[in-house]
């Protein structure tokens, strides 16, 4: 989508300046943190319902 804006001869600034690269830069930064977040929390999760369920058993 930016190489298609970018090719209507919108200047460099003006591009970067739009809500649109904002939006796709937010949108990005949240993805990464909620796939670097999910991992550890579901690591966690799964080694006390594991530490649990061998507590019961033995």
């Amino acid at each position: 989508m930016m190489i298609l804006i970018y090719s209507y001869q919108v200047s460099f600034t003006q591009l970067m300046n739009t809500d649109f690269v904002t939006i796709e830069v937010i949108r990005g930064i949240a993805g990464s943190l909620g796939i670097l977040l999910a991992v550890p929390c579901v690591a966690s999760i799964t080694a006390v319902l594991l530490s649990k369920k061998r507590t019961i058993q033995s």
